[in-house]
């Protein structure tokens, strides 16, 4: 009986670790023709912007003539401005900061006192109660101050109340 050969698992055959063979390495490649390539490839994105532009402004010729039909459907998301489409403000922040006169603890401990409530039934309240916020996850907010905070007791499983 013939005795079993084993692979070899995981391992490359010879010669093809690394940069497969004949390939130029970037230092090997003069500065001119890497500006040119740069150059390429900046000119390549100008024509694609310009070309999605006039594709974005046809497509609003087209929303605009089906509103006048008053199609199901018609009512297209808003498309930003070309110069700020797919891009983030400035720090990733949705505007000024808003003051409010208390801590968002302070404001929920007197949302909630004696009552027991649950995380969204808080954050709403909360929201009404004049608490100012940009916060795009108010809810989860308020779920980790309810965690953190000695101010609060947890009920039972989403159900809070003052401690």
């Amino acid at each position: 009986m013939a005795k079993k050969r084993s692979k070899k698992r995981g391992r490359k055959p010879a010669g093809t670790r690394g940069r497969p063979p004949g390939a130029a390495s970037i230092s090997r490649v003069s500065t001119s023709v890497l500006l040119k390539e740069v150059d390429r490839r900046e000119r390549q994105a100008d024509q694609l912007l310009g070309e999605r532009d006039s594709l974005v402004a046809r497509l609003d010729e087209i929303d605009a003539e089906l509103a006048n039909f008053d199609v199901a459907g018609a009512a297209a998301p808003s498309r930003a401005p070309a110069a700020t489409r797919g891009r983030k403000p400035a720090g990733g922040k949705r505007g000024p900061r808003p003051k409010n006169k208390t801590t968002l603890e302070g404001a929920m401990v007197s949302v909630i006192k004696n009552k027991t409530m649950g995380v969204s039934e808080i954050a709403d309240a909360v929201k009404k109660s004049g608490y100012k916020t940009n916060a795009a996850n108010f809810r989860t907010m308020v779920n980790q101050t309810l965690i953190k905070s000695k101010s609060f007791k947890k009920i039972e499983r989403g159900l809070y109340t003052t401690a």
